[in-house]
């Protein structure tokens, strides 16, 4: 499969909280089309890294660039899809349909645009397999019918790179499958890139993806790569390694 350019680049990523290492001394790119899979145990770091790579939590060391921006200054968040592990609850009473539609790329200044919002979001939602939701309360929904409803809504904007936390949590093995396929085919169509964190051994086997694992460190209540051990681009799949930890 041909690549095109990196739209991720980190450099000995370090992630803490309050004085704990979360993830450290990863580096990693991420090219149009790609797709790049992460696996590893609970407490290994895989939502840190993520959250850091995103500018959800801060880096204490490395360097993020999106689209050849340093992190600190990258301000098209558009162009990111990204799915939560846990999806918050909404606090207003918003419908499914009405969370979807928060993720249309819709300009304020152009009716013609916010006229046809509700269509893609409804389109979007039909896609997912949750039309049937789109009147229900987002914060009356089961834990896996959030997680349809804001992958409809990542995926509505249709951004150049999909960013999923733990995307088959919840979900029926029926459900999951179909959800792996539009997911495939979406990145394929638009030529987008995705970056899933999973422990779930049915998206090791996604076509054309690259595995790469994190491992608890070992002999420290600190989770990150085992030392001397870094993700790096053009890396092998590495299932073995994913298997052993």
């Amino acid at each position: 499969m041909s690549l095109g350019e990196p739209l991720l680049e980190a450099t000995d990523v370090r992630v803490a909280y309050q004085g704990h290492v979360a993830v450290e001394g990863v580096s990693v790119t991420l090219a149009r089309g790609e797709t790049i899979v992460l696996a590893g145990p609970n407490g290994s770091g895989k939502t840190s890294l993520l959250k850091g790579l995103m500018g959800l939590v801060p880096l204490q060391s490395g360097q993020v660039k999106w689209f050849g921006q340093p992190l600190e200054r990258f301000r098209e968040q558009r162009r990111l899809g990204y799915v939560p592990q846990q999806a918050p609850i909404q606090r207003a009473p918003m419908t499914a349909l009405e969370v979807v539609e928060l993720g249309a790329r819709a300009d304020p200044g152009k009716w013609f645009e916010r006229r046809h919002v509700r269509s893609k979001a409804l389109s979007a939602l039909e896609r997912a397999g949750a039309a049937r939701l789109a009147t229900r309360p987002f914060g009356k929904l089961s834990g896996g019918q959030r997680q349809l409803v804001l992958l409809a809504k990542a995926l509505v904007g249709e951004p150049d790179v999909l960013l999923l936390d733990e995307p088959t949590t919840g979900l029926d093995a029926l459900v999951k499958r179909h959800l792996l396929e539009w997911i495939s085919e979406y990145g394929i169509r638009n030529h987008a890139a995705l970056f899933m964190v999973t422990h779930d051994p049915a998206l090791l086997d996604l076509p054309q993806a690259r595995v790469l694992a994190l491992k608890p460190r070992i002999g420290n209540l600190t989770s990150g790569p085992e030392p001397g051990e870094r993700l790096a681009a053009g890396a092998p799949a590495v299932k073995a390694a994913v298997q052993d930890v």
